[in-house]
């Protein structure tokens, strides 16, 4: 593959903001070589680009609600639900974390890599198709239809809008980490120019490259927590303030709250959710989705 090489204005902006990981050096702290059997690792992709799409459709009556009103509304989601309303759908009708996680995708078929100007061309269309469209990437998509470059059509978001769609690059990307990093920043500046938004789609990138080397029942919560701790050190990772009361919030890295997922595993997710909180928020949406991914992997 090869890379979108950055003018100088380009790497300038983003070096300024902060938003550019430092070039990877030394081993990456994978778990062993990837599979070297051709259906294997298809079946895994599939795996994870349909299995995070079935996730969408049947978590998507829950979003942005209270355990209490979905529990009262619901009872709980083990199925699918129609969408009602004016963006009404069948049931297993997808949202945006599905359609654009298919535009990064289209883009790595399309240009052989993680092309920011196609990606933003993608995410422009997108608009008019899109379903439950977040705030910042409707803006996003928003400036792209009225021509600025790419560079500039990120707003200072640190919503999870480009963590969401961050899978096709660890899938692209598998065993080159300083690519991964670097496309996995390009793939959310085109949105989320922030850096806490890039950390956190190096974070899920690089998870999804590492769990391509993982057959089921061999996953060791530590050296997993571990390796994304280390995928991380030198990634944007500043210190954002909390958004809960109780206790007082605090300036939290999000490397300090993933650091903390591995040890909570023996909690309820009631307890974990209540300290974490669950918004678009990345420093609450990732560490939780992390959890619940540990705690009933």
């Amino acid at each position: 593959m090869n890379s979108y090489v950055l003018s100088a204005e380009e790497e300038t902006s983003l070096v300024d903001r902060g938003l550019l990981p430092e070039i990877w050096s030394g081993e990456a702290p994978w778990h062993g070589p990837l599979p070297t059997d051709r259906a294997l690792l298809e079946d895994r992709y599939r795996g994870c680009l349909v299995g995070g799409a079935i996730c969408d459709a049947l978590g998507r009556p829950g979003e942005g609600k209270s355990p209490s009103t979905i529990e009262r509304r619901y009872g709980e989601l083990r199925d699918f639900h129609p969408w009602r309303g004016w963006t009404s759908g069948p049931k297993g009708t997808i949202t945006d974390d599905t359609q654009l996680t298919v535009e990064v995708a289209r883009t790595y078929l399309a240009r052989g890599y993680l092309d920011p100007v196609d990606l933003a061309m993608r995410v422009g269309d997108w608009l008019h198709i899109g379903r439950g469209k977040g705030k910042t990437c409707t803006e996003a998509a928003l400036r792209i239809l009225e021509g600025r470059p790419w560079i500039e059509t990120g707003l200072e978001s640190a919503g999870n809008g480009a963590a969401m769609r961050a899978a096709p690059v660890g899938l692209a990307r598998p065993g080159d980490l300083d690519s991964l990093r670097y496309e996995a920043a390009l793939s959310s500046v085109v949105t989320h120019a922030d850096r806490m938004a890039v950390g956190s789609t190096v974070a899920i990138a690089f998870a999804v490259a590492y769990l391509l080397r993982i057959g089921p029942g061999q996953l060791n919560v530590e050296d997993f927590t571990d390796s994304v701790l280390a995928a991380l050190e030198g990634a944007p990772d500043p210190a954002y303030v909390e958004r809960r009361r109780d206790p007082p919030p605090q300036r939290v890295r999000l490397s300090q709250r993933m650091a903390e997922v591995g040890t909570w595993l023996d909690r309820t997710w009631q307890d974990v959710t209540a300290y974490t909180w669950t918004g678009a928020y990345v420093l609450e949406s990732l560490p939780a989705a992390f959890w619940f991914f540990l705690r009933y992997r």
